[in-house]
């Protein structure tokens, strides 16, 4: 039996890229987004994900631990990346996980602002439920349909570590392959 307000409406969400909070010093950590029902825009919009102090001081931990398989993947020497080529780039890389997650560590302990719509910068957002990608919307429920990663949006947007947008000039711009015209 339906219920009056499952509308079995299916929706498609598409990822936007390029969000990044900036700090006073210049640091810049990227913006997670996330399907979400704004109240303001009374439409789907990208949100913010802000996970839990404990899910990125846990993340933190298994990057600072060189037996777990999260620090492995940067640090393991298997051919082919066993070449000095390989190594250099991967322990920098390694380098920057671990200043990223420190970054978003300190971000997330000071963070006081719930999350906010990417769009209009609402609070009054609501997020799918994590085990079926369903939501209560102003249309009624609906489902939310993750579709094309690859295909999203580039849009150089700058936020402030409280999820304020940082009004600048930017210009969207598109994720290409190597010898793909622009």
């Amino acid at each position: 039996m339906r219920l009056p307000w499952d509308t079995g409406e299916k929706i498609e969400w598409y990822d936007m890229r390029g969000l990044y909070y900036e700090f006073e010093w210049g640091a810049t950590i990227d913006v997670w987004p996330t399907p979400a029902w704004c109240d303001q825009c009374q439409d789907f919009v990208n949100g913010e994900m802000i996970p839990s102090l404990q899910s990125l001081e846990d993340e933190l931990a298994q990057l600072r631990d060189p037996t777990s398989a999260r620090s492995r993947f940067y640090t393991d020497d298997e051919p082919p990346f066993d070449e000095p080529l390989y190594r250099a780039r991967s322990k920098q890389l390694y380098a920057n996980a671990i200043n990223e997650a420190e970054l978003r560590v300190d971000w997330r302990r000071d963070r006081a602002a719930p999350p906010k719509c990417l769009l209009c910068g609402s609070a009054k957002v609501t997020f799918p439920d994590e085990t079926n990608a369903t939501m209560m919307t102003g249309r009624g429920l609906v489902e939310v349909k993750m579709a094309g990663f690859c295909s999203a949006v580039f849009m150089n947007w700058f936020f402030t570590p409280e999820g304020d947008r940082i009004p600048r000039k930017t210009r969207p711009s598109y994720w290409h392959l190597p010898g793909e015209d622009p």
